[in-house]
């Protein structure tokens, strides 16, 4: 709300920017909406007010979030939220998330699938490089034992006198 001349009383100011507020929130809602409709059809975005209570909210559903629903025999909601938990306004990445975790898609299908054979390589690369890793150590450890002079020990656990060369 534009008052340059601060004439407006701030209750009312305050008033009228929430619901300016609301009405920016509501037209994106729609627009991204439309665009999750477009994505499949039984997605929807779909706003959970702040007075909801919430033993009567769905599964999943967070009270003064947007969420992506999907309709069926149980309704799915997904929050939309921030990283750390807190609101997050509609926008067009939500439509990009909801696209890239399209399972219908095969290449959305391909890279879940394979993302586990990725991992297993990467872990079996990584137990490799250690397990040489140590076989380098306990390989130089030896040598160096061997330079030392003095007492080493048999199979039996005995000491006994190395030849010095």
């Amino acid at each position: 709300m534009r008052d340059t001349f601060q004439l407006v009383p701030p209750e009312i100011r305050a008033m009228v920017e929430a619901e300016e507020w609301r009405d920016r929130q509501a037209k994106a809602g729609r627009a991204i909406g439309e665009a999750l409709t477009a994505l499949h059809p039984d997605l929807s975005l779909v706003f959970v007010r702040h007075d909801a209570v919430p033993d009567a909210l769905p599964p999943g559903a967070v009270p003064g979030r947007w969420h992506v629903r999907k309709k069926g025999l149980i309704p799915f909601f997904a929050p939309i939220t921030a990283p750390d938990g807190g609101y997050r306004e509609p926008d067009s990445r939500i439509v990009m998330e909801m696209a890239e975790r399209d399972m219908r898609r095969p290449e959305v299908a391909e890279r879940v699938f394979s993302r586990h054979e990725r991992r297993k390589r990467e872990r079996e690369k990584a137990t490799a490089l250690r397990k040489e890793q140590e076989r380098d150590v306990l390989k130089e450890d030896l040598k160096a034992g061997w330079r030392v002079p003095g007492r080493i020990y048999d199979n039996e656990g005995k000491p006994r006198k190395r030849k010095l060369s």
